[in-house]
């Protein structure tokens, strides 16, 4: 399978879990989603130098955009539906059960939470140009105590994320099941 075959039957597979991928077509996928979203973000930073939620003049680190730049965000959005589908339909392939990637997604989306109410506060600076220092420093204080409470929990959930991560990878390079499994035939076997 070529990288325009990948891209079509990963994009319109994006919300189909049952099958099997082959190994081609995850990593065709995969390298041309990663080089798609990695283009948008640095459209992005040409085009939209201030990300949507933040005001001009206030450093980035201050106020934290709600949301993404758009490119990166709808490249993302279109990219990781398919991404994870596709990584499911490869263990598949290898004979695995995908609910390895649920578990990753889950805990990406818990590290994710924990890391924005930890630096929510910063997000809540006045919208008043003339709101007090102590308003401001107190706002950072509830972020340092914040962080002091969860900075260990999340250095130990990005390790725990990122080994989950690599120990996916590594059974998406495994090779295809040669034959039927119980999660359909062979996709190097069977015309797509």
């Amino acid at each position: 399978m070529g990288p325009l075959d990948a891209i079509k039957t990963c994009l319109a597979k994006s919300f189909q879990f049952k099958g099997r991928a082959s190994r081609a077509e995850f990593w065709w996928f995969i390298a041309l989603a990663w080089m798609a979203v990695t283009a948008a973000t640095f459209a992005d930073q040409i085009l939209f130098p201030i990300g949507l939620g933040q005001k001009p003049g206030v450093p980035a680190y201050i106020i934290a955009p709600i949301l993404p730049k758009p490119l990166t965000f709808l490249a993302a959005a279109i990219a990781i539906p398919a991404s994870i589908t596709v990584s499911v339909r490869r263990l598949h392939d290898a004979g695995m059960s995908g609910a390895l990637v649920l578990i990753s997604v889950l805990m990406m989306l818990g590290y994710g939470a924990t890391y924005r109410w930890t630096f929510s506060a910063t997000s809540v600076v006045s919208d008043d140009p003339f709101a007090s220092v102590e308003t401001l420093t107190s706002n950072f204080d509830v972020t340092a105590d914040r962080l002091q409470t969860t900075s260990p929990f999340l250095r130990f959930a990005s390790w725990l994320i990122m080994a989950l991560q690599m120990a996916i990878l590594l059974l998406c390079i495994r090779p295809s099941k040669l034959s039927l499994n119980k999660y359909g035939p062979n996709p190097n076997e069977v015309p797509q």
